[in-house]
């Protein structure tokens, strides 16, 4: 098990002691964590399969309808040439078809319409259930890293209560980071390209393109605590992400560079992978490798990802506010005692509320 203790005493403060820390965490707590990413894809698999059978049921309803209207026209078409000559009947028969052919279009036009707004709202209804399965299993991983930290081994059901009890905030959160990129993206637009429409300068468009890139990663990074401090600290959306741009503003480059090594290595290795896979799974064989492949990469990469923002919060927040085991152990309300603070010490009084049997001599001291 990792000793929390050095998290706060020895501080991650380059990209090395992050990535160290956050791969001790990954070895030492494998099977919680392991065990999240599955409990997400299994919730996941049923959403996509729902999405994906529906969908389907209702291309292959539509093409039924295209079938049998052009059965119609084939059937009038015979109906009339075998009951009589052609020159007697063609002028009957060219009304007919023209009445059928309008109604038809006009009946597979509607019924078209109509499954393009039944795709389109299943669609609503998948792109939801992700963001909230996506939320919870956020929240759910923050706590769990948390937790390490605080000196517990992390307990998967705790985990997953917290991911219910933050899905929402964790949610609005989200979105009103979508609201400022998209806001950001048409004030960038109004101000630089539609008034070059018809004379187009690509210098300074390129140039207005370049401090618009800059200034999201900017806000990205300022942003990577947020989820962190939703869960942790119990911050409202709003609060969350003037506290994250607080506490990360002064590292942005750190930051930085902690996430973009980070997943630059990671989508080599995915690419390499993903090379390797295809090419043995051209066979029955080969493709259950290649699936049993893509399962355990979804189990490892899962967990990592999910470990890197809290490890950087913790990171930041031990070093500019020299955040204390205890202070957040009672953040996370991992005792049920009281927390007082005497010359910037925490003293705890109470008994763990989970069962520590290297606590309980300290606890029944405590009740003398």
């Amino acid at each position: 098990m990792v000793d929390a203790t050095r998290f706060f005493a020895h501080p991650a403060r380059d990209i090395c002691s992050i990535y160290s820390q956050v791969f001790g965490i990954f070895k030492d707590h494998f099977k919680t964590l392991a065990l999240l990413a599955l409990f997400q894809a299994l919730a996941l698999i049923p959403v996509v399969l729902v999405f994906g059978f529906l969908v389907a049921g209702i291309l292959l309803s539509q093409q039924g309808n295209v079938a049998n209207s052009m059965n119609t026209d084939d059937d009038l078409f015979g109906a009339t040439y075998s009951g009589g000559s052609w020159n007697s009947q063609g002028s009957e028969w060219s009304d007919q078809q023209s009445t059928l052919d309008t109604s038809q279009l006009a009946s597979l036009g509607m019924s078209m319409v109509s499954s393009a707004f039944e795709v389109f709202g299943l669609f609503i209804a998948y792109v939801a259930a992700v963001i909230c399965i996506s939320a919870i299993f956020q929240a759910a991983f923050i706590r769990a890293v948390s937790e390490v930290f605080a000196g517990h081994e992390p307990n998967w059901k705790a985990c997953l209560r917290a991911g219910r009890e933050k899905m929402l905030p964790i949610i609005c959160f989200n979105i009103i980071c979508l609201i400022v990129f998209v806001a950001t993206y048409i004030l960038w637009f109004f101000a630089t390209i539609y008034p070059q429409l018809g004379n187009p300068h690509f210098g300074l468009i390129f140039l207005s393109f370049v401090i618009f890139v800059l200034a999201l990663i900017v806000f990205a990074t300022g942003m990577r605590a947020g989820l962190s401090l939703i869960v942790i600290e119990n911050k409202s959306p709003v609060t969350a992400i003037t506290r994250s741009w607080d506490l990360c503003k002064s590292k942005i480059g750190f930051i930085f560079c902690c996430a973009f090594c980070f997943y630059t290595v990671e989508i080599i290795c995915q690419m390499i992978i993903s090379s390797l896979l295809t090419a043995i799974s051209t066979s029955n064989s080969g493709l259950a490798v290649s699936v049993a492949a893509r399962w355990i990469m979804w189990l490892l990469l899962g967990p990592l990802n999910a470990t890197l923002n809290p490890t950087i919060y913790f990171s930041l927040r031990i070093q500019k506010e020299g955040l204390s085991m205890e202070q957040l152990q009672g953040d996370l309300s991992l005792f049920d005692g009281s927390i007082e603070l005497q010359n910037g010490a925490s003293i705890f009084s109470g008994v763990p509320a989970r069962e520590d049997p290297s606590l309980m001599p300290i606890a029944k001291a405590t009740a003398v």
